[in-house]
């Protein structure tokens, strides 16, 4: 990824930092992603990350529209995004009652295999490198680090 990209790109990498708020409504998901990803993809990031970001970047928008701000239209739920020298952060807010991230359930635990949810945090936390709740779990960070490996490809950081 970052092998093939030009330093002057990656110095305005760090340029990239833009806040969108949409209603809780989530046909509005889709549009966002897509703006959001327009962006992000300017910075050749590769495929796999791209990926990764979009996937977790959906499912953050969605636990904020459904379960934070219940679908009500007049919540709004936040988007930032700031790119670093070496890493992308995204940050979702709604206006919910919050939660304890705490106390998910392990969706690969034999007894919540057949549950409907609880896998979007799972899979967010796999995707990215870094995942944090705040303000009483309304808000969610994810960030996606790159660094250059050995052979000179990104990967993604080991997790500790």
């Amino acid at each position: 990824m970052f092998s093939n990209i030009p330093q002057a790109v990656l110095q305005k990498m760090e340029d990239l930092n833009f806040s969108k708020e949409i209603a809780s409504d989530l046909s509005l998901v889709p549009q966002l992603l897509s703006d959001t990803l327009k962006e992000i993809k300017k910075f050749h990031l590769g495929d796999k990350a791209l990926h990764d970001i979009k996937l977790s970047l959906q499912e953050a928008l969605v636990n904020a529209i459904k379960h934070g701000s219940r679908l009500n239209r007049v919540l709004p739920v936040r988007l930032d995004v700031e790119a670093r020298k070496d890493s992308l952060v995204m940050t979702v807010t709604d206006q919910g009652d919050g939660f304890d991230a705490a106390r998910l359930m392990d969706p690969t635990q034999p007894g919540n295999l057949q549950r409907l949810s609880g896998r979007g945090i799972f899979l967010i936390r796999n995707l990215m490198d870094g995942v944090e709740f705040f303000d009483g779990g309304r808000k969610i960070q994810m960030v996606k680090v790159f660094h250059k490996g050995a052979k000179g490809e990104d990967e993604r950081r080991k997790k500790g």
